[in-house]
């Protein structure tokens, strides 16, 4: 203030003073002007550079978000024409050009904007995943290795509930039980326990005890299911013209069509082939000596088929005819071709190698009148879903429509898979009364198997026991589906599976009545798909059904109850929503329970495998969420160059 007041006073005295601290203020002035201005000038110029900067990040970015609409869109990435070179019009005065690479499962996207004026860019790379595996399913009563929809879960003797899981220990064989828990001193539950009601020893489960829980649901989605396993066991009947009176009777040789009102028996030694459609009236009787038969057309026949004596019998199907190639196909949608069935029984045939992680293939069958309008098979027209989980296999459907021309549409989805889709004519035997094995006799099914149970053998719609023929490796096939059903369901009546023998399924097993699984020892059962009953299921004697956890069978009793007793040792998903489960005797079962109430007493082992869990087919869809073998792209990096 002082100072201020000194240069006032100054300018006011006329002495001549105030001309020179004027100059000298024109000279300060003077010398602050140029650097001012220049620095205003630098400060505006670095500002500008700030803005076309930001402009073209805004312009590389626009690529970035149209890319990733692109991928949104449901269009295949790996298409030519799914990105174009450049952006059809500038953005913020850039011209915007894209590129895309696949590397390491992801899609590699650069964006870059270039300003015209000044030649300067900015780069953007982004990388995207394409990840069927963001599926993620509905909790499931299969996610634990036992649960009761309605009753108690009862252990005694020294049965125990444990699991199977890598790297062990371990603790997940768990419980969600609707009712109570009554355990004997020296039963182990070894796993956590939910249920609705008590616990008689809690102090027995290894895990955590939670009483008062919610209750277990049912899960429709299974019974959704059980039903479209059903409906492809039902196969159309061969058509046959009028029949000629007598019966068949001929020497070893090659024949055509074969149609008869009588019986059809084969009996002598050496080989039959039959290359034409067989027709009979009555019994079709394959018997004594040492022979070897194959059928290569549909077989119909009026009263019941009796393989006895030694050899085997084939019913073999013609070779496929692809609709989609086996081969590495890319994330997209893969139209397979048409192929003509002129209304004869079909069945396709899906078969997978290996998908990459995150890797998914999802197929529907089509159907036409025209080979050029196509409409979905529905409601139970599509394969189950292929995933790393149970990839390197083969899926077998029956077609049951009538249209005269099928094909396959496939969905890939996250990351390359290599599979391959085939439509068969199908061998199918179809029989009116009842199936019966004995001696030493091995067959080959390569088409369904329909056994309409119209008369029994001992009670019994389906009698397969006797040995294995020794000549070859395999003995009793059944590649397509087996449906044995009576026109008037009764659960005293079954189908029996015995003997020393090894059968393999490959797809559904349905009877509408009981069925009864007692193999001697060396006796093998393989499933791969389903093993249907309406009424009870029982496993006896030293039966073994081997599968791995990632494609053990569903068995299902619809309407009964399911019992596993003796030495049996069984890999499978047990449901019985209206039954009980009794697992008895030193039987093992590896795999889940859902069942109205269960009981596993003696010296049994429940195993529950944890890569249940991840299985797609025992698990519902998320509600609200993605569907199956439905692609989700995320951004996983994003960097400006």
């Amino acid at each position: 203030m002082k100072l201020l007041k000194t240069i006032k006073r100054k300018l006011k005295d006329e002495s001549g003073q105030a001309l020179a601290m004027a100059l000298i203020m024109m000279l300060l002035g003077g010398l602050l002007v140029v650097p001012t201005l220049s620095f205003m000038s630098t400060n505006l110029t670095a500002n500008i550079e700030v803005d076309q900067a930001n402009l073209r990040l805004y312009a590389a970015d626009a690529g970035i978000q149209y890319a990733y609409n692109r991928f949104l869109s449901g269009l295949n990435p790996a298409d030519p024409d799914f990105l174009p070179a450049s952006l059809p019009d500038p953005v913020n005065g850039c011209e915007v050009t894209l590129a895309r690479a696949f590397v390491d499962d992801l899609w590699v996207i650069t964006s870059n904007a270039t300003d015209p004026v000044n030649g300067k860019s900015t780069e953007i790379v982004a990388h995207f995943l394409a990840n069927a595996a963001q599926f993620e399913a509905g909790s499931s009563p299969f996610d634990y290795a036992v649960a009761t929809l309605g009753g108690n879960l009862t252990m005694t003797g020294s049965s125990t509930i444990t699991s199977d899981c890598s790297p062990e220990p371990c603790s997940e064989g768990n419980v969600w039980v609707n009712g109570n828990i009554v355990l004997d001193w020296s039963c182990i539950i070894d796993g956590d326990a939910t249920v609705t009601g008590t616990c008689t020893r809690p102090n027995n489960i290894e895990g955590t005890y939670t009483p008062g829980s919610d209750p277990v649901e049912r899960p429709e989605w299974l019974d959704n299911q059980v039903d479209c396993y059903i409906a492809s066991t039902n196969v159309a009947a061969p058509v046959c013209g009028s029949l000629p009176s007598g019966n068949w009777d001929m020497n070893a040789g090659t024949y055509g069509a074969v149609n008869v009102a009588g019986n059809m028996t084969i009996g002598g030694n050496g080989t039959y082939t039959f290359t034409g459609p067989v027709c009979v009236g009555g019994n079709l009787i394959i018997q004594s000596g040492a022979n070897f038969v194959t059928f290569q057309k549909p077989v119909k026949v009026g009263g019941y088929a009796s393989f006895g004596g030694t050899g085997w019998v084939k019913f073999e199907n013609p070779a496929p005819a692809s609709t989609i190639n086996y081969g590495s196909h890319a994330i997209g949608t893969v139209e397979g071709s048409g192929i003509s069935i002129s209304g004869d029984s079909a069945s396709v045939i899906l078969t997978s190698g290996t998908c990459s992680s995150g890797g998914a293939v999802n197929v529907q069958l089509q159907d036409s009148y025209d080979n050029s309008i196509w409409t979905d098979v529905s409601p139970c027209g599509a394969l189950p879903l292929v995933t790393e989980i149970n990839d390197n296999g083969t899926c077998r459907q029956n077609y049951t429509g009538t249209k005269p021309y099928l094909r396959a549409v496939a969905t890939v989805s996250g990351a390359n898979c290599q599979f391959g889709v085939s439509i068969v004519k199908n061998t199918t035997l179809y029989i009116g009364k009842y199936l019966e094995f004995s001696g030493s006799r091995s067959a080959w099914f390569d088409g369904p198997v329909v056994v309409n149970g119209t008369a029994l053998t001992g009670g019994k719609i389906v009698n397969i026991g006797g040995s294995k023929y020794s000549g070859v490796a395999w003995d009793i096939v059944f590649r397509g589906t087996l449906r044995a059903t009576e026109p008037t369901p009764n659960c005293s009546h079954n189908i029996y599976l015995g003997g020393s023998k090894i059968f393999e399924f490959y797809d559904v097993v349905y009877t509408n009545v009981s069925a009864e699984i007692a193999g001697a020892t060396g006796s093998n059962m393989t499933f791969t798909k389903a093993f249907i009953a309406d009424c009870n299921i029982a496993v006896s004697g030293s039966s073994r059904v081997d599968a791995p956890a990632t494609t053990s069978p569903v068995f299902v009793s619809r309407y009964g109850n399911v019992d596993l007793s003796g030495a049996t040792q069984v890999d499978a998903i047990v449901y019985a929503p209206e039954g009980n489960v009794h697992v008895s005797g030193s039987s093992q079962l590896e795999g889940a329970i859902v069942s109205e109430s269960a009981l596993l007493e003696g010296a049994v082992t429940l195993k529950y495998p944890v890569v249940l869990r991840e299985r797609d087919d025992v698990h519902p869809p998320e509600e609200g969420g993605p569907s199956p073998g439905e692609t989700l792209y995320s951004i996983v990096s994003y960097s400006i160059q």
